[in-house]
């Protein structure tokens, strides 16, 4: 059924097409959108809609780097995203036209995950090649969004999504905590004593600034749920706290404009990542099956 809504500062037009296929194209004004339907959905009467489908131009690598302009900022994009979309380019190529990819090129780039092996060279979970697939859906959702493309090769197929087994439950027993602990070196016993002792997760240690750590809680605004929380500082963190600050005040203030406002710094800089010297660590400590995120 076709319809108008509005979206945005702007109208949307959604209808199917004669290969049965989603297409739905923004418009300025209300007219224009109501225009451009009432054309189209006159043609697809006449039988003469496919004389008025343009021919697309676009390439993949002109999708990835306007969908890499547009969300660039997101949090997640330079620890998981900015590696997808390289994969993405190397796989389907980036002088490709993004009409030219079909349901069954994906399909088939799904099966490639499955058979590819972690840096570690241990089989993918299905979570990770989940997390790569909705990037690569999301890419053709905006491909469309942006009219870019006439169609997404997703729509009205059978989801490429794994079934996940989510079930997992490990921590750490009295014995392997100073196992861990003595062989994370520097800045990263003072992260993974964070984490023992807070229950926060990777993102919200490493985005910690001095100005959410006050009157003896820690406070978190952009969660992973987005629902801020409040964690309270028992001694052994308030004394971490203490040690990293330099005194044994309460407050910290910033000595300089150029200074560093993040807890968690190195040779001046915020750290971004510990997988590797965290992984190293695990190994050392013979520990198995263990995961940053059982610290919680």
């Amino acid at each position: 059924m076709a319809k108008i809504r509005k979206r945005g500062n702007g109208y949307q037009i959604d209808y199917f097409d004669p290969n049965g296929r989603r297409v739905r194209k923004s418009f300025k004004k209300r007219k224009e959108a109501e225009a451009e339907l009432g054309k189209r959905v006159s043609l697809i009467a006449e039988g003469r809609y496919l004389d008025v489908k343009k021919e697309c131009t676009t390439t993949f690598g002109e999708l990835i780097k306007k969908y890499t302009e547009n969300f660039k900022a997101q949090s997640s994009f330079s620890n998981a995203k900015e590696t997808y979309l390289e994969s993405f380019k190397k796989y389907f190529g980036e002088d490709t036209l993004i009409d030219n990819i079909k349901y069954i090129d994906l399909t088939a780039h799904r099966n490639h995950l499955q058979g590819k092996l972690t840096p570690n060279g241990t089989v993918r979970k299905p979570s990770s090649v989940n997390r790569e697939m909705s990037c690569l859906h999301h890419l053709f959702s905006m491909a469309l969004e942006w009219d870019l493309a006439d169609s997404n090769p997703f729509s009205n197929k059978k989801s490429l999504m794994l079934k996940e087994n989510n079930m997992r439950l490990r921590f750490l027993s009295e014995e392997e905590i100073p196992k861990l602990l003595e062989n994370c070196k520097g800045h990263l016993r003072d992260i993974v004593e964070t984490a023992l002792h807070s229950g926060m997760r990777r993102g919200e240690i490493l985005s910690l600034k001095w100005t959410q750590v006050r009157s003896g809680f820690i406070y978190l605004r952009k969660t992973k749920t987005n629902n801020p929380r409040q964690i309270p500082i028992n001694d052994a963190l308030e004394a971490l706290f203490d040690r990293l600050r330099g005194n044994t005040g309460k407050v910290r203030y910033l000595k300089s404009k150029t200074e560093s406002p993040y807890v968690f710094i190195y040779k001046g800089n915020r750290i971004k990542n510990v997988k590797t010297s965290f992984n190293k660590a695990v190994e050392d400590a013979g520990l198995d099956d263990f995961h940053f995120h059982d610290l919680r």
